[in-house]
């Protein structure tokens, strides 16, 4: 076994490991400092995904940010990703279980 490959499994048991509060705290503590950049406050445009489950949860910074930037999200398309301006209303489970945009 290939030493990234024991990294991503003790990453995973890790991950395995925090609560649901943990998560969330930890997902705040990133968003704030992303919000916080220069890069962040000067674009108008960001490329964002809808998190899984054992990942900081970007719905937190979608559902915030949606209304004053427009933001796109990444939806499988056969072998290709299309890149798709997010409206709430038009989402869906889509490929590996994440949320995409309709479009």
């Amino acid at each position: 076994m290939t030493e990234k490959k024991i990294l991503r499994q003790n990453i995973a048991q890790l991950k395995t490991k925090l609560t649901s509060s943990q998560k969330t705290n930890d997902a705040n503590k990133v968003f704030s400092i992303i919000e916080k950049s220069k890069c962040f406050n000067d674009c108008n445009n960001i490329l964002i995904y809808h998190s899984l489950p054992d990942e900081l949860n970007t719905a937190l910074i979608i559902e915030k940010w949606h209304h004053s930037k427009q933001l796109f999200l990444p939806r499988v398309n056969h072998n290709d990703l299309d890149i798709i301006k997010y409206d709430p209303k038009s989402i869906m489970i889509g490929s590996y279980n994440i949320i995409e945009p309709i479009g």
